[in-house]
């Protein structure tokens, strides 16, 4: 909430539309963001300034998202957060479908229906609890594609990702679980994602090998021209 408020009160310095400020996660991301869309009238900020000041993004941007801490969920994504014992409580705070609201902000959702992580169900969820609101909502499930497909295109495929940066995160977090600092998850997870990260393979292709894995993904290329479709109609 306080980054939202942040950059409301500093709209001028960074040439931005406070009204138009739009959130977009990807898996577990998209649970941060699902859960900034429904809670964002709950948390006071200890700056006053701030605290004046909406946490309220205009729209929501749902990718292959965790939704639910129930039934559905990616265990692994709500261990983070709860660990391996929460309360009824923390889990219903927790499933952003049973927290939502006619206030809360339009939300654009997409994921493929055989995802291998979160299962397609968290965004039907999701769906099914804006319709009941009232709140606008745009739903694509695609028939077929891996979890993490974030732009299926032909430079995600030879792994020209415009930079180190944009894989920084990851490899420290990578870094932080062969060493056993900072993790707290599970010993049973702990061993997966060492198991899962050990060999650091490199996992482009050559750019001709990416072009034909990209044409299969044609369909899901197209989601950013259909979320800034729907966001253009439900925020003017």
């Amino acid at each position: 909430t306080r980054a939202v408020r942040y950059l409301k009160s500093r709209s001028d310095d960074f040439c931005i539309n406070p009204d138009r400020l739009i959130v977009c996660g990807f898996s577990a991301g998209a649970h941060l963001c699902s859960m900034l869309a429904v809670h964002f009238d709950e948390v006071k900020d200890k700056d006053p300034e701030l605290d004046k000041i909406s946490a309220r993004p205009s729209a929501a941007i749902l990718c292959y998202p965790v939704i639910t801490a129930g039934e559905y969920t990616h265990k692994y994504s709500i261990q983070a957060l709860l660990g391996t014992d929460p309360s009824q409580e923390e889990i219903d705070f927790c499933s952003a479908e049973k927290n939502v609201t006619s206030s809360t902000p339009p939300c654009f959702i997409w994921q493929t229906e055989d995802d291998n992580v979160v299962p397609v169900e968290n965004s039907y969820l999701m769906a099914q609890a804006l319709r009941r609101a009232g709140v606008k909502f745009s739903h694509h499930v695609f028939p077929t594609g891996f979890h993490g497909l974030s732009l299926p295109n032909t430079d995600f495929f030879a792994g020209n990702f415009e930079g180190k940066y944009t894989l920084e995160q990851v490899e420290n977090a990578i870094d932080n679980v062969r060493k056993g600092s900072s993790i707290d998850v599970s010993e049973e997870r702990v061993k997966e994602l060492i198991e899962q990260f050990d060999k650091e393979e490199d996992m482009s292709v050559p750019e001709d090998e990416a072009q034909k894995i990209a044409a299969t993904y044609k369909d899901i290329q197209g989601w950013p021209e259909l979320a800034c479709s729907f966001l253009n109609k439900v925020l003017n």
